[in-house]
């Protein structure tokens, strides 16, 4: 079994051959597509969303419910796109700066691409574990809800 020092001294010679270069790359283009995307989508769902507030509000002026499902609905959808906006964001400096440190073989902006990588993975991975514990939240009032109307 190897010591802890010994895998250290294996990490920091770990080095990008040709072949991982090409993989980095390749995942780079993939990466800015996606990014490019999802600024697209972002900006359609921001347009979407006031115009879907803006419309509904003025549907029908006598009517307050509509006008408040329209202000509702463009809270939601804005909600949606600055949330997404920041993993679209840093999926973007990823892609950007490592394709940057690839070309000119830095370190240290190739160190920072992938820390922007990371914290994509991370938030996917909160947004995952929010969203199950809201699932696990609903399944729970489900079933209270299924054994009241049983009573």
């Amino acid at each position: 079994m190897e010591s802890f020092g010994n895998k250290q001294e294996h990490i920091f010679n770990l080095g990008i051959d040709e072949t991982a270069r090409a993989h980095m790359l390749e995942t780079v283009r993939w990466g800015k597509f996606l990014a490019i995307l999802g600024f697209i989508f972002l900006g359609l769902l921001t347009v979407f969303g006031l115009l879907s507030g803006f419309v509904l509000s003025a549907f029908d002026q006598n009517n307050t419910f509509s006008a408040g499902m329209g202000i509702g609905m463009m809270f939601v959808y804005l909600l949606i796109a600055g949330i997404y906006f920041y993993p679209t964001w840093a999926l973007y400096k990823f892609s950007v700066l490592s394709k940057q440190a690839l070309a000119t073989y830095n370190q240290p902006l190739f160190n920072d691409s992938l820390r922007y990588l990371k914290n994509v993975f991370k938030f996917f991975g909160i947004i995952t574990i929010v969203m199950l514990g809201l699932y696990g939240i609903g399944i729970v009032f489900a079933v209270l809800g299924a054994m009241m109307t049983n009573v």
